[in-house]
């Protein structure tokens, strides 16, 4: 028997406010926890923050991996 596996369709989010939605998007589709990769710069600039919130305002846990450089190594990838 041959069975047809659903391939999701990707959505974008963009615009003011979109960080914030994160968590109402994740929920929907009944996710139970998130990895935000990101790198150093943006961390430090705050911008996972807003991110972050939005998942715990939904319940659900998620981890921040931020040591991302612009060209990553296997360990790395590996680390996060």
């Amino acid at each position: 028997m041959i069975r047809e596996i659903p391939i999701p369709v990707p959505e974008v989010t963009e615009g003011y406010g979109a960080r914030e939605k994160v968590g109402d998007i994740c929920a929907e589709m009944g996710v139970s926890s998130v990895l935000v990769i990101t790198d150093r710069t943006v961390r430090g600039l705050g911008f996972p923050e807003k991110v972050t919130a939005s998942l715990a305002s939904r319940g659900i846990p998620c981890a921040v991996f931020s040591e991302i450089d612009s060209e990553p190594t296997v360990d790395i990838i590996r680390a996060g």
